[in-house]
């Protein structure tokens, strides 16, 4: 009693093929996103930081001549 149908061999082989290869790479998967993301946020963030930085420099300048 399989809760799955075993005539197909074709189908089989690639359900199995799938379940056990999405089954080893989550691991993998997971430690991508955890490693990419301070990376990916960084270099998306870039272009804003001397934009920033622009602005608090002016804004803290015009509080102290004021």
């Amino acid at each position: 009693n399989l809760p799955f149908s075993t005539k197909n061999r074709a189908g089989l082989a690639v359900k199995f093929i799938a379940y056990c290869s999405i089954g080893f790479a989550l691991p993998f998967i997971g430690k991508f996103a955890h490693v990419a993301t301070p990376l990916l946020s960084s270099l998306l963030n870039l272009p804003v930081r001397p934009l920033i930085a622009d602005y608090v420099i002016l804004s803290l300048a015009a509080k102290i001549t004021v």
